[in-house]
C-alpha cells in the first residue's frame, strides 16, 4: 500500500472513532437525563405525599379542637367549666335526694292497723251488705310492705259476732307504695287469707289520708264481691 491510499484509510478510522465516541457520549447524556427526570419524579411524588399528610394531620388537629371547643389558649377555661358543671350536678343530685327523703317522703305503714271491708257487689247473695273487720301487722322496708291479718269481727245476713283465739281466719299479704308528688299516694295489697281450708285472694287499692288513715275499694275471690275498705290506726267503734 502506498502513502496516498494509507492517509485516506487513517482518516476514515479517526470519523469512525470520532462517531463512535460522540453516539456514546450522546447515550450517556441521554442515560443521565433519564435518571434525572426519574429521581425528579420520584422527589415530586414523595412530597406530594409529604403535604398530603400535612393537611390530614391538620385536619384531624382542627377537628378534635372543634369537638372539644378548646384551644391551647383556653384549656384552663375548659377545665373550670367542666368542674363546674360536675360539681352542680352532685349539688342538684344532693338537693333532689334531700327533697324526695324529707319534703316528700313515703308513707309510714308500718306497725298495726285495723281495716273494715264492706261489701257493694257480690254474687252470693247472703253476703250482700256484709261487713268484716280485721287486724293487721305489718312491715315496711321503703315502698315494699309484708304483714298478717286475723279476722274479728263479722256482721252479715246469718247474724253479728267476734272472733278471738283459734276462731279467728289469719291471712299474709304484700304490697307496694306508688308514690306521687301531685296527688296523694297509693297503697296496693294482695292479701292471702285462709278461710279454714279455702285460701282466697283480696286485692286492695288505697289512698293515704294521712299517717293513720287509708281508704279505697277491694275485690275478692270468696263469692265475687266487691265493695269499700278503710283502714285506721284504731279500733274501730261498735255499731
Amino acid at each position: 500500500m502506498t502513502l496516498a491510499g494509507f492517509v485516506p484509510s487513517l482518516a476514515i478510522t479517526e470519523a469512525g472513532c470520532e462517531l463512535r465516541l460522540t453516539a456514546r457520549q450522546g447515550c450517556q447524556e441521554a442515560r443521565g437525563r433519564r435518571e434525572f427526570e426519574s429521581a425528579s419524579t420520584h422527589l415530586k411524588v414523595a412530597l406530594l405525599d409529604s403535604s398530603r399528610s400535612i393537611i390530614i394531620m391538620e385536619l384531624a388537629a382542627s377537628c378534635c379542637c372543634t369537638i372539644l371547643r378548646i384551644t391551647p389558649m383556653d384549656f384552663n377555661s375548659f377545665l373550670s367549666d367542666t368542674i363546674a358543671t360536675v360539681l352542680g350536678g352532685a349539688v342538684l343530685t344532693f338537693l333532689f335526694f334531700l327533697a324526695k327523703e324529707k319534703l316528700f317522703p313515703l308513707p309510714e305503714v308500718a306497725g298495726r292497723w285495723y281495716f273494715e271491708t264492706r261489701t257493694v257487689e257480690t254474687a252470693y247473695r247472703p253476703f250482700a251488705g256484709m261487713v268484716l273487720r280485721y287486724v293487721a301487722m305489718i312491715w315496711q322496708e321503703g315502698p315494699v310492705i309484708r304483714g298478717t291479718v286475723e279476722k274479728i269481727y263479722e256482721k252479715s245476713s246469718t247474724g253479728e259476732r267476734e272472733y278471738v283465739g283459734k276462731d279467728r281466719t289469719r291471712g299474709t299479704l304484700e304490697g307496694h307504695i306508688e308514690k306521687f308528688y301531685l296527688s296523694k299516694d297509693r297503697i296496693r295489697i294482695h292479701l292471702v287469707e285462709d278461710g279454714f281450708g279455702r285460701e282466697f285472694t283480696v286485692i286492695f287499692d288505697l289512698v293515704s289520708k294521712n299517717a293513720s288513715a287509708m281508704s279505697g275499694s277491694f275485690q275478692s275471690m270468696a263469692a265475687d264481691q266487691t265493695g269499700l275498705v278503710k283502714w285506721q290506726r284504731n279500733l274501730f267503734l261498735a255499731d
